[in-house]
């Protein structure tokens, strides 16, 4: 007679311990799944995300591409440290043509349709949506209708309202105007949740509460505006946002952390200009542990080199990475020193439209120690529509591009990701 194999009831677990359990696990893949492994399960997994009770489980960025498998009413989110793809149901008008300029606390930022412009914070998990204030309540940004009737947005290029403006049809304002949006807590934490906004023209600063009606300018010290910027990043730590200028200046912007506040943001200078080139995409980064600050230079240039002619339409042929240059800030001597790959060895960086991180390279092992994974990021990227996409891995000791799955070969013969609207880094959270 064959001895009976005992089989675990994980139903019968209390429901704090399973509580418990679930905190260890990652929130993609197996929280998600959680759920589903029974009744006793699914309740626990209500109460999990009803608490907003907190993964403990660290995990890397994702990438949240659209593609022709999943149709227009879902997005794929790919996770870079196991090569695994998981399908995310979206509503279906979000990725069909929409731009997203980013993420930040784990919230997609797009931008809605006319007359309006909102910009939209959709938390791809959840399918929790939230509204900021709209173009036309930007300081330099108007809408009138033309002599033909139709729909325009005027963008003045300084505080005075001059003569020096642009003109936008809705859908070039849609994608023109808005660069980055960085947030200083998940939106589900309502008027809590500031929004940071670089804007055109020229790297604009602005600045909105959850549910405030219009936007706020901010003014760097001895200006009346902020421009040039390129880059923006919140810090926990000291609960300050910091821009990056295109001369590699670098200011801290304190906003007033209650709503009904009237003080305009108090801004200071961390890093005086070091250069007069605007070339590439330029990022900061915290260091964790250290807490040093980086800035990351990143150069392009036509893929292969080969010179755009005289025929040839620049906007029809794909740009790649070709170097990064990596400095620390150093704000007690007012230079940048540029860091060496050794100094990076132990951490892993992403970087890509909106977004910028760095993580110690022990927290996720299957990630390969000292690189750089990349997503588009070129100023052009909303023209370049049909263009490929610059997406792949940046080894700082070799000094060369890699493909995300470790391959040499960058230009892979095909990619699941649409070209439009353009993959971005986003690290998943219920909340």
């Amino acid at each position: 007679m064959e001895e009976e194999t005992a089989v675990a009831d994980w139903s019968a677990l209390p429901e704090d311990i399973i509580i418990t359990v679930m905190g260890c696990l990652s929130v993609l893949g197996d929280l998600v799944r959680s759920g589903a492994v029974c009744s006793t399960w699914r309740d626990a997994y209500a109460t999990f995300r009803r608490l907003h009770l907190p993964s403990t489980t660290a995990q890397p960025p994702w990438l949240l591409y659209a593609c022709d498998a999943h149709g227009p009413a879902a997005a794929a989110l790919y996770c870079p440290a196991t090569g695994k793809s998981l399908r995310v149901p979206l509503p279906a008008a979000l990725l069909d043509g929409r731009p997203v300029i980013g993420a930040s606390q784990g919230w997609l930022v797009t931008v809605d349709e006319a007359p309006n412009l909102h910009l939209v914070l959709v938390n791809p998990i959840t399918g929790a949506t939230a509204a900021l204030p709209p173009i036309t309540t930007l300081h330099n940004v108007e809408r009138f209708t033309s002599k033909k009737g139709k729909t325009r947005y005027r963008v003045y290029d300084d505080m005075g309202y001059s003569e020096a403006s642009l003109e936008y049809s809705p859908a070039q304002a849609r994608e023109w105007v808005y660069h980055q949006v960085v947030l200083s807590r998940s939106p589900a934490e309502g008027s809590a949740c500031v929004a940071l906004l670089l804007h055109r023209p020229d790297g604009y600063v602005s600045f909105a509460r959850l549910g405030d009606e219009r936007w706020t300018p901010v003014a760097y010290p001895g200006q009346d505006c902020s421009t040039g910027c390129r880059h923006a990043i919140y810090d926990d730590a000291d609960g300050l946002f910091y821009t990056l200028r295109y001369d590699g200046s670098v200011y801290a912007i304190d906003v007033p952390r209650a709503a009904a506040a009237s003080s305009p943001p108090a801004t200071r200078e961390v890093m005086r200009s070091v250069t007069n080139a605007d070339n590439g995409s330029k990022y900061l980064v915290r260091v964790p542990c250290s807490g040093d600050l980086l800035q990351v230079w990143r150069f392009v240039d036509y893929d292969d080199g080969d010179e755009v002619e005289e025929d040839e339409d620049a906007e029809d042929l794909p740009l790649g990475t070709k170097h990064l240059q990596i400095f620390k800030v150093d704000g007690g001597e007012q230079k940048l020193v540029e860091a060496s790959a050794a100094s990076l060895e132990d951490h892993v960086l992403f970087l890509g439209h909106g977004f910028s991180a760095c993580f110690p390279a022990e927290h996720f092992p299957a990630l390969k120690p000292g690189c750089a994974y990349l997503a588009d990021d070129h100023e052009l990227v909303s023209v370049s529509k049909h263009c490929r996409r610059d997406i792949c891995r940046w080894d700082m000791k070799r000094g060369q591009m890699e493909r995300l799955s470790g391959e040499d070969d960058v230009a892979a013969p095909s990619q699941p990701w649409l070209n439009w609207p353009s993959p971005v880094w986003i690290t998943p959270t219920f909340y």
